[in-house]
């Protein structure tokens, strides 16, 4: 791919051209107004609105990222690691009359792993989480991984609404950026945010493409849906969805209310044509007594099929038209002193499977943890405990401790259990530092994880291959600027 090449030309000619006059990080889009106000002259200090102070105070980001990865399966099965090193590079233009560009560029190398595209000969599948790190689709592909993850136009209202097309970055419950890999979930289409009314935010989009964290390459959706893996149908064959789906894109709606600090409502609606339509729900509470913050929230998720499911012939199909789900997921918990804690948990109805495709992003459940996602699952029980605690005086470094526990039905009950999943206790640490002074910009992650299988799986490794008795290892250094 040649597009990452064009895109740090093209940067380096605008700040070599224009940085030793202009302060290209300075963000201009808090004055919209003052634009149409002021003359082109290089020298002064006001935002100027000539073509080439439109490039010039526009905005340069990105990061520098080293990532080491590894997971140790139980007994005879294989154990991987990987080591990535890549960074991202953003630039976007000052705002103009309302107006404004923006494109962002990743490259990515692996500098050294195991055989992540070799099949483990009794676990029966491959590397799960180190591939992910680069691109599933081409395992041995180690070098050729830059991609163009944004490049879009934006149009700022008054009070700071906007509308943007293009590939794009998104931010909700269940479609989402989710950076945690060497590559973000990316999408392709409009999106809109409206904040013209006080205490009330609503968002409107659609998506017709993506690329997801995973992947180098950018697909329609009706194509990428499946490529983490299609699990099986609720007669227990195997899914064949990838490649055969029918839909046109993904249509996104949303309203959030917020009448104080206290109390927050948001729904959200996902509408995958011709495939199904998802719900969202969700109310949050805090409360401060003295020195103790009280908070808690729930969630509700409601999915129906849409036509025939994205196929006629059910073995293609992705949503069973005989399902429709219902969950719900809540929270409680209290901070003080520096500590968070809560207790969290999800229930999934029998009445179907929660299914929304994981090439989208990662869904938002109070229960979510790190290393594990819910979907797929139906008459499901997910207990978490989480506790965060940052030091006082010590607040660049915060340390989350999590402990789960999943109650999954049997793996061959499939009209609930679309993976497999076993059920299992899950420990986890992160520890993240964010550095200062000389150091400022530098971050650090360190994850550790160690699931334990609930159940004796001694004389079938498959069942637990990378979903069980396993430890896992994420270290992560970051340069940001």
């Amino acid at each position: 791919m040649k597009h990452l090449s064009t895109i740090i030309l093209v940067l380096v000619i605008i700040y070599s051209g224009y940085s030793q006059q202009h302060n290209i990080f300075k963000n201009s889009a808090a004055n919209i107004d003052s634009l149409s106000q002021s003359s082109c002259n290089a020298h002064e200090k006001k935002p100027l609105h000539c073509l080439k102070d439109f490039f010039s105070k526009g905005h340069v980001s990105g990061h520098m990222r080293y990532y080491f990865m590894t997971t140790s399966n139980k007994g005879p099965l294989s154990t991987y690691y990987a080591n990535g090193l890549g960074g991202l590079l953003a630039y976007h233009t000052a705002i103009w009359k309302g107006f404004q560009l923006g494109v962002e560029g990743v490259f990515i190398y692996n500098i050294g792993s195991s055989d992540l595209g070799a099949i483990d000969p009794i676990g029966g599948g491959r590397s799960r989480w180190e591939l992910q790190l680069f691109d599933i689709k081409h395992p041995d592909n180690k070098t050729d991984l830059d991609r163009l993850e944004q490049l879009y136009i934006k149009y700022y209202f008054r009070k700071g609404s906007f509308v943007e097309y293009g590939k794009i970055g998104l931010e909700t419950p269940l479609m989402n950026y989710q950076d945690t890999r060497m590559k973000a979930y990316s999408f392709a289409g409009f999106w809109s945010q409206i904040v013209e009314l006080d205490k009330f935010r609503f968002n409107l989009g659609w998506i017709h493409g993506v690329s997801s964290r995973a992947m180098t390459h950018w697909y329609p959706i009706k194509e990428a849906i499946g490529f983490y893996g299609s699990g099986y149908t609720t007669h227990g064959d195997a899914s064949e969805y990838n490649h055969h789906l029918k839909t046109a894109g993904v249509g996104i709606a949303s309203a959030q209310f917020q009448p104080n600090s206290n109390f927050k409502f948001q729904v959200w609606d996902y509408f995958i044509e011709n495939i199904s339509n998802t719900l969202w729900l969700q109310a949050d509470f805090n409360k401060k007594f003295g020195q103790t913050k009280f908070f808690t929230g729930v969630q509700f998720l409601r999915q129906d099929p849409i036509n025939k499911g994205g196929n006629e012939n059910y073995h293609y199909a992705y949503h069973s038209l005989d399902q429709r789900t219902n969950l719900i997921s809540s929270q409680i918990g209290l901070s003080r002193w520096g500590f968070t804690f809560s207790t969290n948990y999800t229930y999934i109805a029998e009445t179907g499977r929660y299914l929304f495709p994981r090439e989208l992003g990662r869904e938002k459940f109070y229960t979510t943890i790190p290393r594990f996602r819910i979907e797929g699952l139906g008459n499901t029980h997910m207990l978490v405990a989480k506790l965060n605690y940052i030091p006082p005086k010590l607040s660049s470094l915060s340390i989350d401790w999590t402990v789960a526990y999943l109650k999954s039905p049997n793996i061959d009950q499939y009209q609930w259990n679309k993976y497999q999943q076993i059920p299992f206790l899950n420990y986890a640490m992160d520890i993240r530092y964010h550095f200062d002074k000389f150091l400022q910009g530098l971050d650090f992650r360190l994850l550790y994880t160690y699931r334990q299988a609930l159940e004796d799986y001694s004389n079938d490794y498959q069942a637990i291959f990378n979903k069980g008795d396993l430890h896992h290892l994420s270290f992560v250094l970051d340069i940001n600027f």
